[in-house]
């Protein structure tokens, strides 16, 4: 599905016609700004199966096989410390453990960004090229069966996530919102058509930003509290748009639990804990193999043991085409069923996260400037 003149309504645009397809609606705003254009595919195409490919696959499924055997043997076990580190911080030379709810002493949420196709149509804006199924049938999949695999996971659990959402998907699909809401989870806002933050201006990304907030309060009417960058990229003057708004984000990763920076808080991520990483593969050109579950559910138990045992926030980063398919959503399923078992382990969502730090008094609060150390 193309980029049409009724999917974007940002103010003063002049979208293309519907014979010009997918070119850039973004451009339009940006007249004058950085463009990216298409890239000469005849390099990444010129052998089906590269030897480099070929190599790279042996590698990444020997490190594979000798992470799993390190962890049946034993060898990756964490096991928690008598008392968390202290570190120097600017609310002192050294800052007690974040402060959890009574009888809590680390959290866990788990957010899935809900981006289907539009990366795709937005790394096409410039040619309108409609000639790439493979990718985008594999982005389709999450919105026809990923999602229900992964709902149906969290509620065996009862356990309720975070789903970001671009506002042309929720556009899209009207009844994706409220059904999320209807069930108990939080949808936050992930840009308009999944931009790449880089390839926009300031203004542009606000003008992004009104219109997904627009249909998020027309949809569910409520608010959203949250969101979450495209790739995890923003620039200072994008950042203080957010705290204009009031919402908090999770786009950065400068600690080990909540923080607020220049005044918006943090929920922070990690690529650690990001299922793209690990399964996403859509061509013979791609830079590495996908990982196998099995070797993701042990990285990611360890992960979680070693994120517990430093008392901090464990951000799961899930996408409905990738973790929606039935091994990765096993993963998630044996995931949760490790996590619950731990009865200090806060699960919540991204909106209690915030609520919870911002009720904090003001010494047991991180804050940090985006210009000082």
């Amino acid at each position: 599905m193309m980029i049409s003149r009724a999917d974007i309504r940002f103010p003063d645009l002049e979208l293309p016609t519907e014979r010009e397809r997918c070119r850039s609606s973004f451009a339009a705003l940006d007249a004058g700004h950085r463009k990216c254009g298409p890239k000469d595919q005849s390099a990444r195409f010129a052998s089906p199966v590269s030897g480099e490919f070929v190599a790279s696959f042996a590698r990444k499924r020997k490190r594979d096989d000798a992470w799993a055997q390190c962890r049946s043997r034993g060898t990756l076990t964490m096991s928690k410390p008598a008392a968390p580190l202290q570190t120097a911080s600017p609310a002192g030379p050294a800052s007690a453990a974040y402060a959890w709810p009574a009888g809590k002493a680390s959290a866990a949420w788990i957010s899935i960004d809900v981006d289907a196709d539009t990366p795709l149509l937005w790394r096409l804006r410039e040619t309108g090229d409609d000639g790439y199924l493979s990718e985008r049938e594999q982005r389709q999949y999450g919105l026809r069966a990923g999602l229900r695999h992964l709902l149906q996971v969290l509620a065996r659990h009862e356990i309720r996530a975070t789903f970001f959402v671009p506002g042309l998907i929720a556009g899209r699909h009207p009844a994706l919102l409220p059904e999320l809401v209807a069930a108990g989870h939080e949808v936050g806002l992930h840009g308009f058509a999944h931009e790449a933050t880089r390839e926009i201006s300031t203004e542009s990304f606000g003008e992004a930003l009104e219109a997904s907030l627009a249909t998020f309060v027309a949809q569910t009417g409520q608010r959203p509290a949250g969101f979450r960058a495209p790739g995890w990229e923003l620039t200072r003057p994008m950042h203080a748009l957010l705290q204009e708004q009031g919402l908090y984000d999770s786009s950065l990763a400068g600690l080990d639990h909540p923080y607020t920076l220049d005044g918006v808080l943090e929920l922070p991520v990690s690529w650690n804990r990001e299922d793209t990483a690990r399964f996403k593969m859509t061509g013979l050109d791609a830079r590495w193999p996908p990982t196998s579950p099995v070797v993701v559910l042990q990285e990611w138990l360890f992960d979680w043991e070693a994120c517990a045992a430093a008392g901090g926030l464990f951000t799961l980063t899930l996408h409905d085409w990738v973790s929606g398919r039935p091994g990765p959503a096993r993963v998630l399923d044996q995931l949760l069923a490790r996590i619950c078992q731990d009865e200090t382990a806060w699960i919540t969502t991204g909106a209690d996260l915030a609520a919870h730090d911002r009720q904090l008094s003001p010494n047991r609060r991180r804050a940090f400037s985006s210009t000082g150390p």
